[in-house]
């Protein structure tokens, strides 16, 4: 899909005392780290001026992506140890846990710092029977919300309720 590459990553030197990974050569503003249990549904965003970049250190996850105006236009990657996906702004994206796994995940803003933190999906779209809408992060942080829905999945937190 447009907007999104994946690669595997190998190592840039390997002796008998390991192996050395150069992951990025590029500034980067955020870096985190994400763990998920096996089920687990994390993210259901996009970033509106960062590409972000994730890092699988174990485990298989499922990255589910589509263009931000064309929500049934979706593909999903399996990505596993080793495996790096970078997704540009504008790219909606969500991760399913396939087994425990953990990721790395970092991002490169291209617009004014202060506005990193902003990440909403505005356009209402539906998952394997999971209803997703938007809202922003600051507005998760504030307890603030235009709307609310229940029940939430038990791996699924944020603004993400089951279609009955």
């Amino acid at each position: 899909m447009q907007g999104v590459t994946v690669a595997k990553i190998n190592p840039m030197f390997e002796d008998d005392r390991g192996k050395i990974f150069d992951l990025f050569e590029e500034p980067v503003h955020h870096v985190g780290l994400i763990t998920f249990t096996e089920g687990a549904v994390r993210a259901k965003h996009y970033h509106k001026q960062s590409t972000q970049y994730s890092y699988v250190l174990d485990g298989v996850i499922e990255l589910i992506v589509c263009p931000k105006d064309r929500l049934d236009d979706r593909e999903t990657i399996e990505l596993s140890q080793g495996m790096v996906a970078s997704i540009e702004p504008g790219i909606v994206h969500v991760y399913r846990a396939k087994t425990n796994a953990s990721i790395w995940t970092s991002r490169r803003f291209h617009g004014q710092i202060t506005d990193m933190r902003m990440m909403s999906c505005e356009s209402r779209w539906t998952y394997e029977g999971v209803f997703f809408c938007a809202r922003s992060r600051s507005e998760s942080r504030m307890g603030k919300s235009a709307h609310k829905h229940e029940p939430r999945t038990p791996t699924s937190r944020g603004c993400s309720f089951v279609l009955s």
